[in-house]
């Protein structure tokens, strides 16, 4: 019973232990202090010894089971956290997918002549963007790169946190830069630091924003690439690969029907059909 009342008073006091044997020590000095015969320190009892001892061993037990349990508890609640963390981001994360699933949908009931593609794929990036803050990068960079018509150049149709001195940027569909890396090859690309030897990386003359991290991710159609999800991080090492990756995918296969409806469109795939069926739903309506 007087474990479990120690127990109850630990989970409601962390720092009961401390206090406890804090106490321990104090009455350990007092009565030592007042047994001693101070005019001859020669012929302490032995009674006196034997229950310092025995204090001395007890508070050193107290002290040991107070270290062993405050530790417990803290890995507990750092578990916990992480754990609670964990929680929190996938609920962001299946917000921000129910969210773009539906604005895809109200894209594809209107003509495409009347969809704000632009308008669209900003909001998105924005959300992807909030999702991305963390401790390390607290202002990441979000752009949504498409191909050109010739397929030579990404060109950007969505972004979150840039001027709109971005769309100037351009990169090559090249395997020398990360956007055109993962274009080509279908494989997200993950740099820790921009500036380490090796690094596909092009530099945006463009712009004078200045980041350490990027992380890119294909968008496709199937098996198609037909876009890249690029972020960027504030520090080095800002994303955690094995981490973060996994959802910059889904959201990128989230936004793949977007993508692919834009680019028919931009084509005149769709651009005949969906006129024509918006004029037919505005006859009936």
């Amino acid at each position: 019973m007087f474990g479990d009342l120690l127990d109850k008073l630990f989970k409601r006091f962390l720092w009961f232990p401390y206090v406890l044997a804090f106490i321990s020590i104090l009455g350990l000095v007092w009565y030592t202090l007042s047994q001693l015969d101070w005019e001859n320190l020669q012929n302490i009892p032995i009674e006196v010894i034997v229950i310092v001892t025995i204090l001395s061993f007890f508070v050193g037990i107290l002290l040991w089971w107070s270290y062993k349990r405050t530790a417990r508890s803290l890995n507990f609640t750092e578990e916990f956290s992480e754990i609670n963390e964990e929680i929190v981001k996938n609920t962001d994360a299946i917000d921000i997918l129910s969210t773009i699933g539906n604005l895809i949908a109200k894209c594809l009931r209107e003509p495409f002549s009347k969809t704000n593609h632009l308008y669209t794929f900003n909001h998105i990036c924005w959300m992807i963007r909030a999702f991305m803050i963390n401790k390390k990068s607290k202002d990441p960079k979000v752009v949504l790169f498409i191909p050109n018509e010739e397929e030579t150049h990404l060109e950007p149709c969505g972004w979150a946190s840039h001027s709109t001195q971005i769309q100037k940027f351009t990169p090559a569909i090249s395997q020398e830069n990360s956007a055109g890396f993962t274009y080509m090859t279908g494989e997200p690309y993950y740099l820790p630091d921009v500036n380490a030897p090796g690094s596909r990386f092009e530099h945006n003359d463009h712009s004078d924003n200045s980041f350490y991290s990027l992380v890119t991710v294909p968008v496709k159609c199937g098996k198609d690439v037909i876009g890249v999800l690029s972020v960027t991080g504030e520090e080095k090492n800002s994303y955690n690969e094995s981490e973060d990756i996994p959802y910059l995918r889904a959201f990128a296969n989230a936004l793949s029907p977007l993508v692919s409806y834009y680019l028919s469109g931009r084509k005149g795939v769709y651009r005949a059909h969906r006129e024509k069926v918006g004029s037919k739903r505005a006859e009936d309506i």
